[in-house]
């Protein structure tokens, strides 16, 4: 795969007002750095073969979701809070993207080599929606882990502007396609053997038990933070693993 490509764009989705655990982007999260920061940081390297572009709100607040984006030379879009699909859809076409790699700003381990897998299988069959499943059918998504994210074409989002207005949707960019594969094409591509069994591994960050955790497992794999570190560390701390079971079954997806 040419790896460089115009028309293709990661967008991070971004903002300071999550419900469960308020201002996360801007808590310490290692070393001095906040999560926002360091989740920047990290899916900046992406930046070498395509454009990023931080996605966040019009609030005045998230003028910090703008300026550690920018100190990673990061370009932000801002647009509605509420909407996040018509957000995405105007960063999209503001920056003449046809195909989008989505990423949450709450998912400090994301690994970023896996992503280009996903662009050229996208790519490779003219796909709307392309993603790790489960062997259940499940998208990654739709779990807690954390690892990875999914790519979409701008086509099919806006697709899904005209077919819905429901607010799930508005707000879950993504949930319409992969429950829809009748009207488009899905790739699902089958997650990595390692993790077949990983549907209780949280590594999300959306509460204070989550960002805690989260910390303690980072400073332990940290700079490696890849999935043999990550599986070998909850392997020798099972209290760890039940902390995630316990917020999966509080923080049902």
């Amino acid at each position: 795969m040419q790896l460089t490509n115009s028309k293709v764009g990661v967008i991070v989705q971004a903002r300071l007002g999550s419900t469960r655990l308020k201002n996360k982007l801007e808590k310490e999260f290692y070393e001095n750095r906040s999560l926002g920061q360091i989740v920047f940081q990290n899916i900046a390297k992406l930046s070498i073969h395509f454009k990023v572009v931080v996605a966040t709100t019009t609030n005045e607040a998230d003028g910090y979701i703008q300026e550690i984006a920018e100190e990673q030379s990061l370009e932000v879009f801002r647009g509605s809070e509420n909407n996040v699909l018509s957000r995405f859809i105007g960063c999209a076409e503001e920056n003449e993207f046809e195909t989008i790699v989505r990423v949450c700003s709450d998912n400090p381990f994301l690994q970023v080599e896996y992503i280009y897998k996903l662009i050229e299988e996208h790519l490779s069959g003219n796909f709307d929606y392309t993603s790790y499943f489960f062997s259940n059918g499940k998208p990654v998504i739709k779990s807690h882990l954390g690892l990875f994210t999914e790519v979409i074409s701008l086509k099919a989002l806006k697709e899904v502007s005209y077919q819905t207005n429901d607010s799930l949707y508005l707000e879950h960019v993504t949930n319409f396609l992969y429950e829809h594969p009748d009207k488009f094409k899905i790739n699902r591509i089958s997650i990595p053997e390692k993790l077949v069994e990983s549907e209780s591994i949280r590594l999300t960050i959306d509460t204070l038990e989550d960002f805690e955790l989260g910390a303690k497992i980072y400073s332990l794999t940290y700079p490696s933070l890849g999935i043999d570190d990550i599986l070998f560390q909850l392997s020798q701390k099972k209290e760890y693993k039940a902390i995630m079971e316990e917020q999966i079954l509080k923080n049902e997806k």
